[in-house]
């Protein structure tokens, strides 16, 4: 990272959001998506997209998105992280049983995940009718999981994410070049790790 970002950004994490004129600088990507649908919301002479379906403005609404953002930092991506991060290469190597495991905690959080924030007649999380930013949230950690091989999300997920990538035009050419890179670094990682031991088999 240059100096610069770091200025901006001591953690060097993004999204990093700086806003002119007066150099207001938030990270957190969360906090940053809040940011700006109460910015636009408040600044924007049409704010009905904003207000009522990304971030809705009343109080309950607003709280089950609010809980949705907490559960996927809290205990969805964590239950995806640990499951695919040793296979990019961002921690250890696992054994095959931990790997299998890991998996399988994995799969049953999704399944709780869909019948839990998925169950309801809206096509989005939380029941929803249109995307929120929660969905803006997770539906791209999905896409560690191309990374475990052989594995297929719940049914109910699958046609989660393709209601969503009807709805939002920009994402899948977005996430088609995030699923490239993901899987490419899984292959470089598996080929090292696939070298390293036959050299240590030698």
């Amino acid at each position: 990272f240059s100096s610069d970002f770091l200025k901006l950004n001591p953690y060097h994490c993004v999204p990093t959001l700086k806003q002119e004129p007066d150099g207001f600088v938030l990270w957190e990507s969360h906090t940053v998506m809040r940011y700006l649908c109460d910015h636009y919301s408040n600044s924007s002479k049409d704010s009905s997209l904003l207000t009522k379906t990304c971030y809705p403005s009343d109080i309950k609404p607003r709280a089950r998105v609010n809980q949705l953002l907490d559960y996927r930092h809290c205990k969805l991506y964590p239950s995806i992280l640990k499951a695919t991060m040793p296979l990019l290469g961002y921690e250890p190597p696992v054994s095959q049983e931990v790997a299998e495991s890991t998996r399988k905690q994995l799969h049953e959080e999704l399944e709780r995940f869909s019948s839990v924030y998925l169950r309801e007649e809206g096509k989005y999380a939380g029941g929803f009718h249109h995307p929120t930013i929660a969905d803006f949230s997770i539906v791209p950690a999905f896409g560690f999981t191309t990374v475990l091989k052989g594995y297929e999300l719940p049914k109910r997920i699958q046609l989660y994410i393709e209601d969503f990538t009807k709805k939002v035009a920009s994402y899948e050419e977005m996430n088609e070049g995030f699923i490239l890179k993901t899987k490419k670094l899984a292959s470089t990682i598996e080929r090292k790790l696939c070298h390293k031991s036959h050299i240590s088999d030698s």
